[in-house]
């Protein structure tokens, strides 16, 4: 139960926080509003800030409803954002080699800009006049994707790369990322309009206390926080601790308070060996890569993977997970049970494969994707941005035992869908 004193102070909490939302802004609106993410912020937008809002009924064609309305401002989840980063690469990599270098040098000056800036430091002379002909050349060109007007698009709802992230700040798209739940009327912390850390969901909001618990979780308090659950006393017994609310997200805090969510709680996956293993971490990571479509863990965040968390199998997969079938949630998050449910078969076969004693005993994973389009000229696949080294050996390896027989294999974007050959 949200109420209106909720609503209230999160909107006065937004007002210290984001970079002056006013009438002369246009949201655009693509999420579901049954979305809090979406509702709260639409609600924000129209009744505190009296913006334009505009809405996109069609959210598969959100790209050109950009391009029409050119919104300053937009809610999205990390789905949007790897997307466009995918279709920017796909272009990038079929461009002359003059034009190759030519992007990957102006995204190289945009980064040292964007880091300058949200450090506080100044911007020598030499790099302000290399960034202006970088922008002039390539990166106002993909911010016109966005439709060239955006101040700032906020983002939530699952993790977002930090590769990706910082590729769009390069390219002068401010995305605020932040972290919230439907219980605290949406957002409890996302980035300052300067000196924030990538790859946090930056700080606490003024009003809304962060406290990390002795076992690991986020907990939560503050005016934002609900009423409790309607009609159910023993569950809002429960997600209370000592007057502060239990989020269920596991998470670390630095001493400048950014926040970082490492995992769901429930997520967290033990192996027979009694390793725990984080799937978002894994997800994360290989989701960077732009030819990966989706991607979960399935059964068992970090730079190096440990060796029962790396991956040596995989199977394809006729057709990506829907909304339609459940597989999927309207912000496009994968629903771990729904799909392991679908392709229960898939994932037996896995675990009962001539290798599996030996996949048992050493503890990775593996995964199986599921075709979106094919091209001859896919080969490459994962060997070319494997997000993470120790993954891409395993991943490799499995295409060189599979391709010979497979002809699916040749899907330029796929989804990747892990399980652990650990029970």
């Amino acid at each position: 139960m949200l109420t209106h004193g909720n609503f209230a102070s999160t909107a006065a909490y937004h007002d210290e926080r984001l970079p002056n939302p006013g009438e002369s802004d246009l949201s655009l609106c693509f999420l579901p509003l049954a979305h809090v993410f979406e509702w709260t912020w639409t609600f924000y937008a129209l009744l505190n800030c009296g913006m334009t809002v505009a809405y996109c009924d069609e959210p598969a064609k959100v790209v050109e409803f950009l391009r029409e309305v050119r919104p300053t401002i937009m809610c999205a989840v990390p789905r949007f954002y790897e997307k466009v980063y995918g279709t920017v690469l796909d272009r990038v990599e079929s461009a002359s080699a003059l034009r190759r270098a030519l992007f990957h040098w102006a995204v190289g000056v945009g980064s040292e800009h964007a880091r300058r800036r949200r450090e506080g430091r100044p911007i020598p002379a030499r790099l302000a006049w290399r960034h202006r002909i970088a922008d002039r050349l390539v990166l106002g060109k993909i911010r016109e994707i966005a439709g060239g007007r955006a101040r700032f698009f906020p983002c939530a709802g699952a993790p977002l790369s930090r590769e990706i992230e910082e590729f769009f700040h390069a390219c002068g798209l401010f995305i605020i990322c932040g972290y919230g739940l439907t219980e605290t009327t949406a957002t409890v912390s996302c980035y300052e309009r300067d000196r924030f850390l990538t790859g946090t969901v930056g700080k606490a909001l003024s009003g809304v206390e962060v406290m990390i618990s002795d076992e690991g979780e986020i907990l939560v308090r503050g005016s934002t926080v609900m009423k409790g659950y309607y009609r159910k006393p023993r569950e809002t017994a429960e997600a209370f601790v000592n007057g502060w609310f239990r989020t269920g997200d596991a998470g670390l805090m630095d001493a400048e308070g950014n926040l970082r969510i490492t995992e769901r709680i429930k997520d967290l996956i033990k192996t027979s060996g009694g390793k725990y293993v984080a799937p978002q971490q894994i997800e994360s990571a290989i989701g960077a890569d732009h030819f990966v479509d989706q991607i979960a863990v399935i059964g068992e965040r970090s730079q190096e993977f440990a060796p029962f968390e790396r991956i040596i199998r995989f199977t394809l997969l006729p057709e990506p997970l829907s909304i339609e079938r459940g597989e999927m949630t309207p912000t496009m998050k994968v629903r771990r049970r729904a799909a392991t449910e679908h392709y229960h078969d898939e994932v037996e076969r896995m675990y009962g494969g001539p290798s599996a004693s030996q996949a048992r005993s050493s503890g990775p994973l593996s995964l199986f994707l599921s075709r979106t389009r094919t091209s001859s000229s896919s080969a490459r696949l994962i060997e070319i941005r494997s997000a993470r080294r120790p993954v891409r050996k395993e991943i490799v390896a499995a295409r060189k035992r599979t391709a010979a027989s497979s002809s699916d294999w040749m899907c330029p974007a796929g989804f990747w869908f892990a399980a652990t050959n650990q029970r």
